[in-house]
């Protein structure tokens, strides 16, 4: 059942983004998610959106306190 929750919240996702990337919310983006997750999104990123994501981070940080998910990601930007 996890899988299906993960799915849907991937679903609703992309589709904020993309119209936040129309509205030239940002310029780039890094898209962090589980890998299943990841995997969903990247099935419905498209256009726009999809040229602004300079890194796909496939990591579960959903129990991480958001301190050590900022370390985790900019170690992966780095690396």
């Amino acid at each position: 059942m996890p899988a299906i929750a993960e799915a849907s919240t991937a679903f609703s996702g992309p589709a904020k983004l993309a119209e936040d990337a129309a509205d030239g919310a940002f310029d780039k983006i890094v898209i962090v998610a589980p890998p299943v997750a990841l995997g969903v999104m990247r099935k419905e990123i498209g256009g726009k959106l999809a040229g602004l994501i300079v890194k796909e981070i496939a990591a579960d940080y959903v129990k991480m306190p958001v301190p050590e998910i900022a370390k985790a990601v900019q170690r992966s930007l780095e690396g």
